[in-house]
């Protein structure tokens, strides 16, 4: 059975706030662990990659998202809904929230506030403090604003399908999101990696060329690895739906390589093997060129990791689009995607 508008958008809500909380409850677990003596500076950088991520991809993704969730009748909207939905005025808050800029400041302005409170505390409570923050007020805070930029969604959408208020359509192919997915990746684990400098694992008194060191760094490149390539699967076929719907989506100009081809287990092994090799020799390299930095060595042993990533991730996106073209391609044959039910706003009484 079809959900209505209000059980559709309250279910959409809940998965949500599920999902924001077990993420940004993971992620600061982690930044806390890395970082055990953690200070405000350690505090603003994690949690502003780790808010800001996900306030510019919920802001970037949900316009397409809610052109395809309306098109394709996943929730039904009966005339005395659609006539509250087209009636509401348009408020500027929920307006700016739907755009990634103005979401990402906010949610850093919300991090800088904590931060400043954090200034106000004794050191020994800044942990629990960086705790509180990342685990209940961030999530609650990217809620909010997901659910205020939502309705503004909506509402635009229907003015778009109804002709009232077309969206300016923005030609782009798939190198946008790889490229956007490419630097929140990167945001995120140089905020939460980098301040593991500190643990007595990764210090570099004896050299980058001992066992214990080069050990410590294979077993921290492969976590890196194996959550890049997690990341590297995750699918966009429904947003890409709705940005064909709306004519944005471009087809690729290029293929994946031949590399990504083939069994994803088998090829995950392989690139495993390939970065324990890369990490002893970017270490013992190290240790010849004197590099005593371990930011500088993580960042040299990490291209190879994120090459690898390109790679997965363009493989992932790529075949989305053509499942995306396919499920549009289907859906024309039964339900033509036009504008024709919408086209007369004096049916919305």
């Amino acid at each position: 059975m079809i959900p209505s508008y209000y059980e559709f958008t309250r279910r959409h809500l809940l998965f949500f706030l599920i999902g924001c909380f077990i993420t940004t409850l993971i992620l600061t677990t982690s930044l806390a662990r890395n970082a055990p003596d953690a200070g405000l500076t350690d505090m603003f950088f994690g949690l502003s990659a780790i808010g800001g991520s996900f306030a510019w991809m919920m802001a970037s993704e949900g316009r397409a998202y809610w052109i395809y969730t309306l098109c394709t009748l996943r929730t039904h909207e009966d005339v005395e809904t659609l006539k509250s939905l087209f009636d509401q005025p348009e408020i500027k808050t929920e307006y700016y929230l739907t755009k990634p800029w103005c979401s990402l400041l906010a949610t850093l302005a919300v991090v800088a506030a904590m931060c400043l409170i954090g200034i106000l505390l004794s050191p020994a409570v800044i942990n629990d403090w960086l705790a509180f923050c990342g685990i209940i007020v961030l999530p609650f805070w990217l809620y909010l604003c997901h659910s205020y930029a939502l309705r503004n969604n909506i509402r635009q959408s229907l003015y778009h399908l109804s002709r009232l208020k077309p969206y300016p359509v923005t030609k782009h192919g798939i190198s946008r999101y790889l490229f956007e997915d490419t630097v929140v990746m990167l945001a995120v684990n140089l905020a939460l990696v980098l301040p593991i400098a500190r643990k007595p694992a990764f210090a570099l008194d004896n050299g980058s060329q001992t066992p214990a060191y080069i050990i410590a760094m294979i077993i921290l490149m492969e976590i890196v690895l194996v959550l890049m390539l997690m990341l590297g699967k995750k699918s966009k076929r429904y947003l890409f739906c709705g940005e064909l719907m709306l004519e944005e989506l471009e087809a690729p100009t290029c293929k994946s390589p031949f590399i990504t081809k083939g069994n994803r287990f088998s090829r995950a092994v392989f690139w495993c093997l390939l970065v324990c090799i890369w990490t002893i020799f970017v270490c013992l390299i190290s240790s010849f060129a004197a590099v005593f930095s371990f930011t500088l060595i993580y960042l040299f042993a990490l291209t190879l990791p994120l090459g690898i990533f390109l790679l997965e991730r363009f493989h992932t996106l790529e075949n989305d689009y053509h499942q995306a073209v396919s499920i549009i391609n289907e859906y024309k044959k039964i339900a033509p995607y036009t504008h024709e039910s919408w086209d007369n706003p004096g049916q919305v009484k």
